[in-house]
């Protein structure tokens, strides 16, 4: 039996959202009401209800939910009572009743408008949406930006006693003002729109959606027109609209949906909270719940969904949904129909390795990952070259994956994640690591532990500097001295008190050059004498003063403690610079 038969995406998730045709009372269906959503909305109406502010700006990445967030707002505020019921139902009743009690929608709720910006002039596009909404006749003018305030105003002011008010939605408003920039760049239109709203008695709500800052959009025009539009935006609030990685499971979560579930979906999902358990150190973690819901998903492509999406050549949400939803080579929809339900390694970081590396591969090799996945797709060749076998394949996959995401979710490719990503056993994985680390494709780093590609060729640098090491003897101290962060000491109160500037050098020698070089000194106009760190394997510090060799100069030699370490690494350093 194929898994698409038993596992569907939420019909929610597999388009993107136009509020201005999308129907609101479906908007709800499957839109997950997550903590930062509900902070963005107590934000939003504890400001309007405090202050009375009624122009606001919604501003976040592309994808990231703002359009899906106004449906959702207009399914709550307007239409009957029923119908806010039943939206309330759908999304969080007790957050609904917060909602109503600083927006109070009263009898017939708020009337709502939503436009999607395009290239035209604001005031006819929104005149356009009123009309859409059957808020006015179709044949009435709205050719001038006043006629549109002064009908706004009066829709906001109309049937106190059982309309909220009025709801502006502008969708995509950065094109409005992108218009405005190209063309005569003034955006005072929008100045008019905030003031009716902020003088409206808390009647009148204007919500812009962008993608960056008001100001952004003017940052080509003139400096005193930019000025302009920062007044402007001044009258705007703008309120940040984005989910945390931990909330992009949690859709992740919600948009697939099984019919039934093997043991092995809550035994995957275990390991992979222990593992994050083990990184997060006391912070919050993921519930098992959320992990074991995302199955067929392997636990570990659960929690690099989110951060992939967030790379350059991603857009946020739109992304994740874009992967559920399409039927893309190597994405989920074209695993659910190939796959069995029998198959117990679900769709896994392998997997997504091919997706992101088949679909994505001209965004990526402009990007900032485009060395990494290089990187990876070379560590692959050479080991297909070698007739590793399919599962290496799939663990070096696994392991850039893994290696790329660590920042965002605190998981690297050790042995217990790569483990989990393949559905291996360790002492399997373990050898399997042993054989790519000899083949010096994947190197152990110890400071992290955790596996990591081999940025390299086949060279083997251990070797090279063992033998390096055994032939040389002798070795340049040079190099430690010129990475002191002051090769030379000025006497400072000499300076002060004659007015003339002389130094010593700080140096580093063995202690059998310290006499040669003494005595061999010559002092220069500005150069007196030597602080000499003289290097043995003594472990206690005596001073010497060495001033009756030489011209005249003054030095003054201290024995370090850690003179035989630090003989030791100025030999491999010298032996690193000839290899």
């Amino acid at each position: 039996m194929p898994l698409n038969e038993i596992v569907s995406v939420n019909g929610r998730f597999l388009r993107s959202v136009r509020i201005d045709q999308d129907d609101r009372n479906e908007a709800l269906e499957g839109f997950v009401f997550s903590s930062s959503v509900r902070e963005i909305l107590k934000n939003f109406s504890h400001q309007q209800f405090e202050s009375g502010q009624g122009a606001f700006t919604w501003t976040g990445p592309y994808g990231s939910g703002k359009s899906s967030l106004a449906l959702a707002l207009s399914a709550l505020l307007s239409g009957s009572k029923q119908e806010r019921a039943t939206a309330a139902s759908k999304a969080d009743p007790e957050f609904a009743k917060e909602l109503w009690k600083l927006l109070p929608p009263k009898r017939d709720g708020w009337k709502c408008v939503s436009v999607v910006g395009r290239s035209m002039e604001p005031f006819q596009l929104i005149g356009d949406g009123i009309k859409d909404a059957g808020l006015a006749a179709r044949q009435r003018k709205f050719d001038t930006p006043e006629k549109v305030i002064e009908y706004l105003q009066y829709l906001a002011a109309d049937d106190r006693e059982h309309s909220g008010g009025l709801v502006l939605f502008l969708d995509e408003m950065g094109k409005l003002l992108e218009h405005a920039a190209s063309s005569t760049g003034d955006a005072y239109f929008f100045q008019l729109l905030g003031e009716a709203a902020s003088r409206s008695g808390g009647r009148l709500i204007v919500v812009g959606i962008l993608h960056q800052s008001f100001q952004e959009y003017a940052s080509r025009l003139a400096r005193d027109i930019k000025d302009e539009w920062g007044k402007i935006q001044g009258r705007f609030i703008d309120i940040p609209v984005n989910v945390s990685g931990d909330e992009q499971i949690e859709l992740v979560s919600k948009a697939i949906i099984a019919s039934e579930q093997p043991d092995s979906a809550r035994r995957n999902a275990e390991a992979a909270t222990e593992l994050l358990a083990d990184v997060r150190r006391g912070a919050s973690v993921v519930s098992k719940e959320l992990l074991t819901s995302a199955w067929p998903l392997n636990p570990l492509v659960t929690l690099v969904l989110g951060p992939a999406s967030r790379r350059s050549y991603g857009q946020n949400q739109r992304s994740i949904f874009s992967f559920l939803g399409s039927s893309e080579l190597f994405g989920f929809q074209d695993y659910l129909e190939k796959a069995s339900k029998e198959d117990p390694k679900g769709y896994g970081l392998a997997d997504f390795w091919d997706y992101l590396d088949f679909n994505l591969q001209a965004a990526i090799a402009v990007s900032l990952d485009s060395h990494h996945f290089a990187n990876a797709r070379d560590a692959i060749a050479r080991w297909e070259a070698k007739d590793g076998g399919e599962i290496g394949v799939q663990l070096l996959k696994s392991l850039a994956i893994l290696e790329l995401t660590q920042k965002q979710t605190g998981v690297g490719a050790t042995l217990g994640a790569l483990s989990l990503a393949i559905n291996q056993t360790s002492a399997a994985v373990e050898g399997l690591l042993s054989e790519l680390e000899a083949a010096s494709i994947v190197v152990f780093r110890k400071f992290r532990g955790t596996y990591s590609l081999f940025d390299g060729s086949d060279f083997d640098i251990e070797v090279a500097l063992d033998e390096a090491l055994r032939e040389r003897l002798d070795f340049d101290l040079s190099s430690i001295s010129n990475a002191l962060s002051s090769p030379n000491i000025v006497a400072k109160r000499h300076y002060r008190e004659t007015g003339a500037l002389r130094w010593c050098e700080l140096k580093v020698l063995l202690e059998s050059q310290v006499e040669n070089y003494v005595t061999s000194f010559t002092p220069t106009n500005g150069c007196f004498g030597a602080f000499i760190i003289s290097l043995d394997n003594a472990t206690s510090s005596i001073v010497e003063d060495f001033g009756e060799y030489g011209g005249g100069g003054d030095f003054a030699v201290v024995r370090s403690e850690k003179s035989k370490n630090l003989v030791a690494l100025a030999r491999e350093h010298s032996a690193l610079k000839d290899i």
